[in-house]
């Protein structure tokens, strides 16, 4: 990823429609991509990747890219043979993005929306309250995703009364910590977490997500398990004459 990022001169990212216009030579990395795993997970903004080996099971992974002095970010969940319940705590989780989105507006309070989130938790699924982020990510700067400079203004927490305005670009960090997974089928995998990291443009109505990509479970889901089963030989049948 750092490679493609420092290149700024890579054919795939060039043949991107959506990408012609960019003016490669203004664009950089903010942080070395972070990358998390094997049950120790940090959702700091001061989080490094670690010097473990990358575990099978749950992954989280962010990177920022910067363009004409301006910082992006985004993060996501890579689940790796997971079990129905952790496709139903992931499904929630993209449940809870969807309403944050369609809940942040201009004039809103940005407490109101944190307040809305937790409760909505509460009210859906009262085993993950505790384990729910205690904000909601912060407003962007030139500082802040570079440097990781965050002040308390900028935090879309429960006791920021400030209102959201158009124009305003959001780190919405969207997560659940410290998850037990009691069907681990080895120690690595007891704790896990989930994430959602998406820079935002708040409009009048409706929010614009800058980091729009597949999120849906399918997306995000890797079986080796069936492959690896589907290779046993298969039972001789005896042929009745």
């Amino acid at each position: 990823v750092e490679n493609i990022l420092y290149s700024k001169e890579d054919k795939w990212l060039s043949s991107q429609k959506s990408m012609q216009d960019v003016d490669f030579e203004r664009t950089d990395i903010c942080y070395a991509p972070i990358i998390q795993s094997g049950g120790e997970y940090d959702f700091r903004t001061s989080a490094q990747s670690n010097t473990s080996l990358l575990h099978e099971g749950t992954i989280l992974f962010s990177l920022g890219v910067r363009y004409k002095s301006y910082c992006s970010n985004v993060g996501r969940t890579i689940l790796m043979n997971p079990n129905k319940d952790q496709e139903k705590t992931y499904e929630f989780l993209l449940e809870i993005q969807r309403r944050i989105l369609e809940w942040i507006k201009d004039g809103v309070k940005i407490c109101d929306v944190y307040t809305k989130a937790t409760r909505y938790v509460k009210a859906k699924r009262p085993d993950l309250l505790d384990k729910f982020v205690k904000n909601l990510g912060h407003g962007v700067s030139i500082l802040i995703v570079e440097f990781r400079i965050i002040e308390s203004s900028y935090i879309l927490g429960p006791k920021n009364n400030k209102e959201f305005k158009t124009g305003m670009v959001l780190n919405l960090f969207i997560g659940f910590t410290d998850l037990e997974n009691p069907k681990a089928t080895d120690e690595k995998s007891k704790i896990y977490a989930l994430w959602l990291i998406d820079t935002v443009r708040v409009g009048a109505d409706s929010v614009q997500v800058l980091t729009e990509s597949d999120r849906s479970f399918n997306s995000i889901c890797f079986s080796f398990k069936d492959a690896n089963e589907s290779k046993r030989p298969a039972k001789a049948v005896e042929t009745k004459r």
